[in-house]
Formats: structure tokens, C-alpha cells, sequence
């Protein structure tokens, strides 16, 4: 994953989530056009959708990848 990083500037901080020290990650994932944002903190994932982002949580972000990787071993399989 990591040699597909991208750095990302973000030039404007809204306020959105109702703690403000959250309002990075949803402006650094609009930034760089992200489909996912995955937390387990209540702040952001009452927010879910936000602008077209899903925020989900780990488990849920499992579901995902497994269903477009079928067959293939996760923790939970096992």
C-alpha cells in the first residue's frame, strides 16, 4: 500500500464533525477523492456518507474487501 501513497494537501479545514479534531480526516479524504474512511470513532461514522465517502468501520471494511477478493483468507474466516 504504501508505494501507492499519494501526499496530500489539504488548503481548507471545514468544520463537520462534531469533534473538531476530526475535521482533518474528512477534508484530507476529499482531498484526495477516498471511498472509504475507516474508523471506529462514533464522531465520524454518524457522518456516513460524507460527500460521497463511506465511513464505515474495520469490520464492515472487511465485508468490503472480501467480497471483492472472494476466496481468500481472512482472520475471521479462519
Amino acid at each position: 500500500m504504501l508505494t501507492q501513497a499519494e501526499e496530500v494537501n489539504v488548503s481548507e479545514v471545514k468544520a463537520v464533525s462534531r469533534d473538531p479534531k476530526d475535521d482533518i480526516f474528512l477534508a484530507c479524504a476529499q482531498a484526495s477523492a477516498a471511498q472509504y474512511i475507516v474508523s471506529e470513532d462514533k464522531d465520524l461514522l454518524v457522518l456516513n456518507p460524507y460527500e460521497g465517502i463511506s465511513i464505515i468501520n474495520a469490520l464492515d471494511f472487511l465485508r468490503v474487501l472480501q467480497s471483492l477478493f472472494p476466496g481468500h483468507e481472512t482472520p475471521e474466516n479462519n
